[in-house]
């Protein structure tokens, strides 16, 4: 198991190192200094809710089976990556988070329950930063709209 996370993670490597070649270093740098504060502002608005949550999440285990901070924020952040790049309607990325936490010694059931508790608790959190980007970007809430149109549903 450990070969094949390092055979991938020098592939990942490899790859990304491949595509800047391709596009050249030059314009990438030129892309990313055009970005500017922008692309740490960005940064920061994704990071913040991962970090914060992940302090959620800590609070959930009991101190026998609490584990590293920053463990649970590479689980967490795991997670999050299933639920974005896969079609997994969210829920993948969960029992992916549970199924890390139970391999570090934890209890599956209380694995599965802090991940339970904890996505019941930043559900509702999540709702109200959907509506505050609402409110910063009207045009947010005509992006799945577009979207769904352009899938010809």
């Amino acid at each position: 198991m450990k070969l094949a996370l390092y055979l991938l993670w020098v592939a990942g490597f490899t790859l990304f190192l491949g595509l800047i070649s391709y596009h050249g270093l030059s314009d990438v740098a030129v892309a990313v200094a055009a970005a500017g504060w922008g692309l740490g502002a960005v940064v920061a608005y994704h990071a913040i809710p991962l970090l914060v949550d992940t302090f959620g999440w800590l609070v959930l285990l009991p101190a026998p089976h609490s584990r590293p901070w920053t463990q649970l924020l590479a689980m967490r952040w795991i997670a999050d990556s299933v639920n974005q790049l896969l079609p997994v309607a969210t829920v993948g990325g969960e029992l992916v988070r549970a199924q890390r936490l139970s391999n570090t010694s934890v209890p599956g059931p209380m694995a599965g329950a802090t991940v339970d508790v904890h996505r019941s608790v930043a559900g509702p959190e999540w709702e109200a930063a959907q509506a505050g980007r609402r409110l910063i970007d009207p045009a947010w809430s005509s992006i799945p709209r577009v979207y769904l149109s352009s899938l010809r549903i």
